[in-house]
């Protein structure tokens, strides 16, 4: 029995100093903020306010990937984007569609949220949001959006050098509509949820990849 003891001990601390080292060597740890209104809805449904994630500290996100990056208005705070475009792509968008150089992105099917009830920080006001699961870039991922509701047609073009983020929730969104586009070499990839705000017993929210 002292033997099993002994031997439980030392596979505890060796998986300890190796999830020590994967975290450290790999990656970053990282609370979704709650204290920006806009920015908390404009992760959902993918994130949530007060979620922790995992952020890859190296290797290149490339299109398709959620990503954190600074904000280019305030660089000791964050911004979470899809990465939709690159430089001199054409990013249009039609009601709440996104087209990239003229191929819009895949809309199939509804997501298993179905509709989604969210505050508009800009008018106090509740608002119902249609999910849809979008395949964009070889990924799938789920985004939100108003049937009602729905922005006007608008175009850009991304600058030289910078990629274009687009917020999954395409309605109340916190983009590269709102701040144009964004250095790369400041984002991260965000890889995985372990839980949300009401801790690992919430199952919907725990232990999550996010492409």
């Amino acid at each position: 029995m002292a033997g099993f003891t002994r031997f439980l001990v030392w596979a505890l601390l060796i998986l300890g100093a190796l999830g020590g080292f994967l975290y450290f060597a790999f990656f970053d740890v990282w609370k979704i903020p709650s204290d920006d209104p806009q920015f908390a809805v404009s992760v959902e449904p993918t994130l949530s306010a007060g979620d922790l994630v995992l952020l890859a500290r190296h290797g290149d996100p490339g299109a398709g990937n959620l990503v954190r990056c600074a904000d280019p208005d305030e660089p000791r705070r964050w911004i979470v984007g899809r990465w939709t475009a690159g430089a001199r792509d054409k990013v249009e968008f039609t009601g709440e569609a996104v087209t990239v150089n003229g191929q819009r992105a895949s809309s199939p099917r509804g997501c298993a949220k179905g509709e989604v009830t969210l505050t508009n920080p800009a008018s106090g006001n509740q608002e119902a949001l249609m999910c849809r699961q979008v395949e964009f870039a070889g990924l799938t991922h789920d985004t939100l959006l108003s049937t009602q509701h729905a922005e006007g047609s608008r175009s850009m073009t991304v600058d030289p050098g910078r990629i274009f983020l687009v917020s999954d929730n395409l309605h109340m969104h916190l983009d590269s509509r709102d701040f144009g586009s964004i250095n790369p070499t400041l984002c991260q990839h965000v890889l995985f949820r372990l839980w949300g705000d009401s801790g690992f017993s919430d199952a919907r929210h725990r232990l999550t990849v996010i492409w």
